[in-house]
């Protein structure tokens, strides 16, 4: 199809005598003459340019190359824009633009870049951007652009950028979008999408970049996610995606950034697979209802700085593993059911900054625990926390139970009757339970009830209360080597207790 008929006539002509008169003689756009007839390239980026763009631009057919970012032009892009068939890059990024794209642009055959990013566009986008067929770079990101995404736009197979967030672009995904079987990122967070996501996401093979975040996305995370192997960053939370995270999960082991499936409605247990993660920094699983315990496998993610399971229905205790993982600086599990002792592996990760198991029944054991002391003015009393972890400062234990027998005796290592058939980890009958509370299959195991509080707690170890407050003076103190901020996050949550922690001096 010839878009150039699209074009007003008369306009047409104007421009035609335009060119003819001005042959042999310069054009003024943006207060500067230029020849039309020469000039390949032009860059006004950040020239504080405030008028409008000139219908006149139409005129500079030779252009390869339009460069108009960070200026404050208030206007509508001209349809004249569509007779520059030679230009292969335009930028418009934070040039206050407003109104729709023109039509006309489909008339821009060589263009291979658009860049719009950060304006005031609005309307849809033209379904005759689909003549862009060297397209490779679309960003149209941050602006007020709605509809829905023409499913004419899956025949751009050689685009590899795919920017269209923070707009009003309802509706679903096409299917067809996995012809765009290029693609290396695509960006459509903070719109309106809704529906499921189609499988043919699979076919993004070469997607190094995914972000799916805040829309309205449900149903489930179709498992040939797996087959995008390469990617580094997915993110799909804030949507109302369902079922289990698929154990193909683990496929992706080149994700380098980060997996962030938070604010969901995602069930079942944590797939196993996710250890393969090797590369992952960052892992949040927040605010699900994810059930069973925490994967031993856990221990695998080498790299990983941040990991935040808080907010779901997440039982058993804290495995041991998590000790490994020397670069893990974040380890948020507030708001679960954990129960048992805060391994003392814990006390080997000496980057973390936040250790958040508040609003669980866990408990914290005093073995090894030897560099890090309380100031006993905040020191008050509280019976989720053992006795057994009060010192004097001379270094001579309380007359409570030790440490090392109530540790031996933690939920951790023993399970009870009760643990064991905690409706929190009901089995399905491909799932089984070791001894260790881990599954053989978790990724088919079916968590069908809630762990109610009475059940965890149940499973505490009874415990002499610490001291009051008015029975504590200046020579008290704890010894504990998780660093201080870790400990004021975990303690200042828990009722009834106030806990402040500085280093011990040497």
């Amino acid at each position: 199809m010839n878009y150039f008929t699209n074009l007003n006539f008369f306009t047409t002509i104007i421009l035609y005598i335009s060119t003819y008169i001005s042959a042999n003689r310069a054009v003024t756009i943006f207060g500067n003459d230029y020849d039309p007839q020469t000039l390949t390239e032009l860059d006004l980026s950040g020239n504080g340019l405030s008028q409008t763009i000139p219908t006149e631009l139409g005129l500079f057919t030779a252009l390869t190359k339009l460069n108009l970012q960070n200026n404050n032009i208030f206007s509508e892009i001209p349809s004249e824009i569509g007779l520059l068939q030679l230009l292969e890059e335009l930028y418009m990024i934070s040039t206050q633009v407003t109104g729709q794209l023109p039509s006309e642009m489909g008339n821009l055959v060589s263009l291979r870049i658009l860049i719009l990013a950060n304006n005031a566009l609005n309307g849809t986008i033209p379904t005759e951007l689909a003549a862009l067929s060297l397209l490779t770079d679309f960003d149209m990101s941050a602006n007020q652009v709605s509809g829905t995404i023409p499913i004419e736009m899956t025949q751009l197979t050689n685009l590899k950028l795919l920017k269209l967030n923070d707009n009003l672009i309802s509706g679903t995904l096409p299917t067809e979008i996995g012809l765009l079987s290029q693609l290396t990122a695509i960006f459509i967070s903070y719109n309106s999408f809704s529906g499921t996501i189609p499988s043919q996401i699979g076919y993004f093979t070469n997607l190094d970049l995914c972000s799916f975040q805040t829309n309205q996305l449900s149903g489930t995370l179709p498992s040939e996610i797996g087959f995008v192997t390469i990617v580094g960053y997915v993110d799909f939370s804030d949507n109302q995606l369902s079922g289990q995270i698929p154990s193909q999960i683990g496929l992706m082991t080149f994700i380098n950034s980060g997996l962030f499936l938070s604010n969901n409605n995602f069930g079942g247990t944590i797939p196993t697979t996710i250890g393969a993660l090797t590369r992952s920094i960052e892992i949040h699983l927040n605010g699900n209802e994810l059930c069973g315990t925490i994967p031993s496998e856990i221990g695998y993610l080498v790299n990983l700085a941040t990991y935040v399971l808080a907010s779901n229905l997440i039982s058993g205790t804290i495995p041991t593993e998590a000790g490994l993982i020397v670069p893990l600086a974040t380890l948020d599990l507030q708001s679960n059911y954990l129960t048992g002792y805060i391994p003392s592996t814990i006390a080997l990760l000496t980057n973390q900054n936040i250790l958040d198991v508040s609003y669980n029944s866990v408990m914290i054991s005093i073995d090894s625990y030897t560099d890090y002391v309380c100031d006993s003015t905040k020191f008050c009393n509280s019976t989720w926390i053992p006795s057994s972890v009060c010192y004097k400062c001379d270094g001579s234990p309380s007359t409570s139970p030790s440490a090392t027998s109530s540790e031996t005796a933690s939920p951790s290592e023993t399970t009870s009757s009760s643990e064991t058939t905690s409706s929190s980890e009901t089995k399905s009958s491909s799932g089984t339970t070791s001894s260790s509370g881990t599954t053989s299959s978790s990724e088919t195991v079916s968590c069908s009830e809630t762990p109610s509080e009475t059940a965890s707690s149940s499973e505490t170890p009874s415990v002499s209360p610490l001291p009051s407050r008015t029975n504590v003076n200046d020579s008290d103190c704890l010894s504990l080597s998780i660093p201080i901020r870790s400990l004021i996050k975990v303690f200042n949550s828990i009722p009834q207790s106030k806990y402040c922690f500085s280093k011990k001096n040497n």
